[in-house]
């Protein structure tokens, strides 16, 4: 991933973005990725586990007047046609038309489903929709995918989606590879990763991503956080035991044992990442609701919500415009 590339397309989308007015005490927005529907093969689709817990959540969305925000990798078009995924997954399309039909809904594209660029295949299967590159929400807050720049989900993702769809799917299928996890390859995650919080920290700007399929809030991410928390003089020693067994056992999980990458020691809160919708255990995604931005998980065993961080926005964005240039 070439460093200048990934900026200059940021750049680029920033400059051409949406611009949506944002009423900070009042509007209420969902924000959610990379849910990768596919065509309901439970050998290769990553989704299916979490269709009810999905329609759980937008169905809460739906009634609780929230605005919908899909911000790309939302169908899995580098395996599967249209069609199949569009017949497989009606009754999720049938309530996403509903946030349309009233208003409150907007679709960005990323690498997986960057067919929504072409106007023509826009036309053909969603003819009512535009689908964007990125949103400016009160000029304040930038939301993309994150595949900009990318050697091979942007520029070369004609030749990538010949082989995901011709080579890997199969042996996906034949071996029953799940892809539901944060980015395996955690050495181009954490390169991605820095390059989005640079980009915002110079910017200015509150960012959200999608893309890595691992959260991140005001720029920390679990282990982050779990690690901050070993430091408060509260923690028991039992606590302390617990925390470190999970900082641990994710790192074997994630890392292959490699330590955990921080962006900055005390990073400025500008790079948040919603996650996505294809974990074993659930979906996560990004909320603003009145005056507060969260990470919240949708838990498939429970089918509730949890919410994992919190925060008010006004002074989270004052103290990101703050930042004193370098």
């Amino acid at each position: 991933m070439s460093k200048k590339s990934t900026i200059k397309s940021l750049n680029l989308a920033c400059q051409e973005a949406l611009k949506i007015p944002l009423d900070i005490e009042k509007d209420k927005f969902a924000i959610l990725s990379d849910q990768h529907f596919g065509d309901g093969n439970p050998q290769s689709d990553d989704f299916l586990i979490n269709r009810g817990i999905y329609i759980s959540a937008l169905k809460y969305y739906f009634e609780n007047d929230f605005t919908l925000i899909e911000i790309g990798d939302v169908e899995e078009l580098w395996e599967c046609d249209f069609e199949k995924i569009n017949s497989f997954y009606s009754d999720i399309y049938i309530l996403e038309k509903k946030f349309f039909d009233s208003g409150r809904f907007y679709r960005i594209f990323g690498n997986h489903d960057i067919f929504w660029k072409n106007e023509k295949y826009l036309k053909k299967f969603l003819p009512d929709y535009t689908v964007y590159e990125s949103i400016l929400l009160g000029g304040k807050i930038f939301i993309t995918h994150g595949h900009q720049g990318e050697f091979i989900s942007d520029r070369l993702w004609k030749i990538s989606r010949w082989f995901v769809r011709n080579i890997w799917k199969n042996i996906q299928r034949i071996l029953h590879i799940p892809s539901n996890d944060a980015v395996k390859n955690f050495k181009v995650r954490d390169i991605k990763e820095q390059l989005f919080y640079n980009w915002a920290k110079e910017r200015k700007l509150l960012t959200v991503f999608g893309h890595t399929h691992r959260a991140f809030f005001e720029s920390l991410s679990k282990i982050d956080r779990l690690r901050l928390k070993l430091k408060e003089k509260s923690v028991s020693d039992e606590e302390r035991r617990l925390i470190e067994n999970q900082i641990n056992q994710s790192i074997r999980d994630n890392r292959n044992g490699t330590r955990e990458t921080i962006l900055e020691e005390t990073p400025v809160p500008c790079y948040f990442n919603d996650g996505c919708c294809c974990y074993k255990n659930g979906i996560t995604a990004i909320e603003i609701e009145s005056g507060i931005i969260r990470l919240v998980k949708w838990q498939s065993k429970s089918n509730e919500k949890t919410v994992f961080e919190e925060t008010e926005l006004s002074p989270l964005l004052k103290k990101i415009s703050d930042i004193k240039s370098v």
